[in-house]
């Protein structure tokens, strides 16, 4: 798995966290192009950026390191959040910040595919099938609809189109049919 590491000055350090340990990975979509995506996430006036954010061509950019404890600044303000997700009611219940305990990846896609759900090409979506279950093998974790989520799940009413081109439950079942050491 290729990883090209672009760097973001937009993170909480592990200082600024009452809580980090990895509860799940939040999945985006771009809503624009590959570059203009990547500078306005690691543009310092955005206050916004993700972890990873892989390409139509299925190529991985890393812009913050969550394995070094920093957390990207990508969900934004919980808002109709999704009620079946414990781990997320808890955090809101406890005012811990969902960017803490989440690793975000964008995947780029223009707000017409995420609007109509168009699909990721193969590339891409094998590409973050193989991301996502690295993710959550260093994290602990297992693949179930708690620990891969939508965008959408967290900030339901300004983001109800994100991901968009990814639909979480189809997208768990592929991974552990990949990966069944991560079924549970």
């Amino acid at each position: 798995m290729q990883v090209i590491k672009l760097p973001s000055p937009n993170y909480f350090s592990p200082g600024e966290m009452q809580d980090h340990r990895i509860r799940a990975v939040v999945l985006h979509g771009t809503a624009g192009g590959l570059n203009g995506s990547i500078q306005w996430l690691r543009n310092p006036y955005s206050s916004v950026s993700a972890n990873y954010v892989i390409s139509k061509t299925g190529v991985i950019y890393q812009l913050v390191d969550w394995q070094a404890g920093n957390r990207a600044w990508a969900n934004g303000i919980v808002e109709t959040s999704d009620p079946t997700i414990n781990w997320l009611n808890d955090a809101i219940k406890k005012g811990i910040n969902p960017n803490w305990i989440t690793v975000s990846i964008e995947h780029e896609a223009t707000k017409w595919e995420m609007d109509n759900h168009a699909k990721m090409t193969d590339a891409q979506f094998n590409s973050s099938i193989d991301l996502t279950a690295n993710i959550l093998k260093l994290a602990g974790l297992k693949a179930n609809h708690q620990t891969i989520i939508g965008h959408n799940q967290i900030s339901g009413k300004n983001k109800f189109n994100c991901p968009g081109v990814i639909f979480p439950p189809a997208y768990t079942e592929v991974l552990i049919n990949r990966h069944p050491d991560l079924a549970g």
